[in-house]
């Protein structure tokens, strides 16, 4: 962008210079010519300079947000890196009762308007940790400013938190660069919150993906947490109807149930492009009949998001009146990767139930979820398939570009994920959980009279 703009400037100041002499030279043959073919020839010469730099890697500003050498990124995976958190930077002025579900996510500082659409489909807390690294600090914390300026609800709902590794320590970035975000009228807000942090992020290195949802995690204060990833939207009431349903649990308890750790699992979907995010599960199933939904990741990763029995779940002839347990099942080897609604210990010698936070060595993409699973089937957790709810991704997610560099960091965090797996296994000195397919699926459904289980459905 440097490049193109000098280049521009090149011209007009040849042409200024060209038409002050014109006076003098004005009567001399060809001299128009000549000053139109000058001009044509500096422009030529600019663009081809500029496509050259393009295809060697770009221009100043490029090179200001290149990324570092594959093998840099690949060897920050498995490295256990050491990051400064600063928890609750801004905190949401609502006061929750700990009996509420905190939905918690990160991002980095080009992705932070999502939140402004997640306050429309949850009334509860949220909490976003938000990744920083040296020029981005700037740009996030005016970012923050700006939302919770122009957006009441992300005033009084959301609450941020900022981290950063001890090596990106935060820079004194010039102010122009922030797109003068201070004055935008919060109308125009959108476009300069995605630009303002945009290809720079890139520059510090893989996302440290886990360390930004222990972040999150470590900023609620409610019972209840739901880590998810900051683009996806809750069916509409979900919160409610969750709290509704556990009182009901609690009223008339289920005995295979007693002494169990539970999680409760959401199902996760996308929607094509440009359709309306589905309210409640009628809606969802009429998207994925006329084929304008599918399970997240379908087109990318069949078996990742798919629940147990989801043609059954998908039949509104199994439909729960209210939100309800679907089925209950042990972790689906070797690749399920559910997102859930779990307990979450706000004070730290309690002895409630806590999910095991995420390990941080894994970044950028690939099984940075599967190891917390898999850890928590070591730990015989249950998992609660819910009825009634789930999680819409907006537009379907399909492979993007740069698959060979991605191919190699989803490698390099696999090989991860098994030495990881080994430790695991040692620690809880079990073997009941195994990275294989084992085709088998151990539940049962709660409900049997609503749901058939001699039903033939995968």
């Amino acid at each position: 962008m440097t490049v193109a703009v000098e280049l521009i400037r090149a011209v007009l100041r040849v042409n200024l210079w060209l038409d002050r002499h014109a006076r003098a030279y004005a009567r001399r043959r060809y001299f128009r010519f000549w000053k139109q073919s000058a001009l044509l020839l500096i422009a030529c010469v600019g663009v081809s300079m500029w496509l050259l730099l393009l295809t060697r890697g770009g221009g100043d500003d490029d090179a200001d947000a290149a990324s570092p050498d594959m093998n840099d990124l690949l060897a920050q995976i498995g490295r256990r890196d050491k990051y400064r958190k600063i928890i609750g930077i801004a905190r949401a002025t609502t006061r929750y009762e700990r009996a509420r579900v905190t939905i918690a996510t990160q991002a980095s500082v080009e992705y932070v308007h999502h939140v402004v659409d997640l306050t429309r489909r949850w009334d509860g807390p949220i909490v976003v940790a938000v990744y920083t690294p040296g020029d981005t600090y700037m740009a996030a914390t005016k970012t923050i400013e700006l939302l919770r300026r122009c957006y009441p609800r992300v005033r009084a709902q959301v609450t941020f938190s900022l981290l950063y590794g001890d090596d990106q320590r935060p820079n004194r970035a010039d102010k122009a660069k922030l797109f003068r975000l201070d004055e935008t009228p919060c109308a125009e807000l959108r476009f300069p919150l995605e630009v303002a942090g945009a290809r720079q992020t890139a520059k510090y290195g893989l996302y440290p993906v886990n360390a930004a949802r222990n972040t999150a995690r470590e900023t609620v204060g409610t019972d209840h947490v739901l880590v998810m990833d900051i683009e996806l939207k809750p069916s509409a009431g979900l919160e409610q109807a969750f709290l509704s349903m556990l009182a009901r649990h609690r009223a008339a308890p289920d005995p295979r149930w007693q002494g169990h750790s539970i999680v409760y699992v959401l199902p996760v979907f996308e929607v094509e492009d440009g359709e309306k995010i589905p309210e409640d599960k009628t809606q969802l199933v009429e998207l994925l009949s006329a084929e304008k939904a599918v399970y997240f990741h379908k087109l990318r990763c069949g078996v990742c998001h798919k629940i147990p029995y989801y043609d059954m779940w998908t039949d509104t002839t199994y439909r729960s009146k209210d939100l309800d347990v679907f089925f209950v099942t042990k972790w689906v080897a070797p690749f399920w990767e559910p997102v859930f609604i779990g307990r979450f210990a706000f004070l730290r010698n309690s002895t409630k139930q806590q999910e095991p936070m995420y390990d941080e060595r894994f970044k950028g993409y690939g099984s940075n979820k599967i190891q917390q699973v898999f850890e928590m089937c070591l730990m015989d957790y249950e998992f609660h398939v819910l009825d009634g709810a789930f999680l819409v991704h907006e537009a379907f997610t399909i492979y993007e570009t740069r698959l060979k560099e991605r191919g190699a960091i989803i490698k390099a965090n696999y090989r991860l994920l098994v030495d990881f797996a080994g430790e695991a296994t040692a620690r809880y000195r079990s073997q009941d959980c195994k990275l294989q397919r084992t085709g088998e699926i151990l539940g049962y459904f709660p409900d049997e009279q609503r749901y058939d289980p001699s039903a033939r459905y995968t």
